[in-house]
């Protein structure tokens, strides 16, 4: 019975994590878009102020998996996890939290390390303008931004 409970939790957490993944997935596609319109313009080509604007809160945010792992980790840590009879199911459970979702989580840790020298650089850089506007944009603009652009979107 105890097994059964922790099946149907697993299977809880997972579907959990589905969810949070596809979002994760869709953040990061508009991500990768909004990197791409930047980084694919035309030397000395001005960057679409309305176009900025649609993709500044993916330019802005930091994605990442937070895995619902308290059940598996409490199975394990009681010892029950050797009670599982399907060894290839055991198996799996086991890599799954043990190398794929750590595996997973590494990845988008250096994608948000390389995020994040983007954002010191946004932040020492951008300011508000006399007219209650930002240099946002002529901030990207400039070599520093574009490079910390590249170098995120491509690694």
């Amino acid at each position: 019975m105890r097994q059964r409970n922790f099946y149907w939790g697993l299977r809880q957490d997972l579907q959990t994590d589905i969810e949070e993944m596809n979002g994760d997935k869709n953040s990061f596609g508009k991500s990768g878009s909004a990197f791409g319109y930047i980084t694919s313009r035309k030397l000395n080509e001005s960057l679409s102020a309305d176009t900025i604007r649609k993709y500044q809160n993916w330019i802005l945010n930091t994605t990442g998996l937070i895995p619902n792992s308290g059940r598996f980790e409490g199975f394990k840590s009681s010892g029950k996890i050797g009670t599982i009879e399907n060894k290839e199911l055991q198996n799996y459970i086991m890599d799954l939290y043990q190398e794929d979702i750590p595996s997973l989580i590494i990845s988008t840790n250096g994608y948000t390390a390389k995020k994040q020298k983007l954002f010191e650089y946004l932040e020492a850089n951008v300011k508000r303008t006399t007219d209650n506007t930002t240099n946002f944009i002529s901030v990207l603009e400039l070599r520093p931004g574009e490079q910390y652009l590249w170098f995120t979107y491509l690694c």
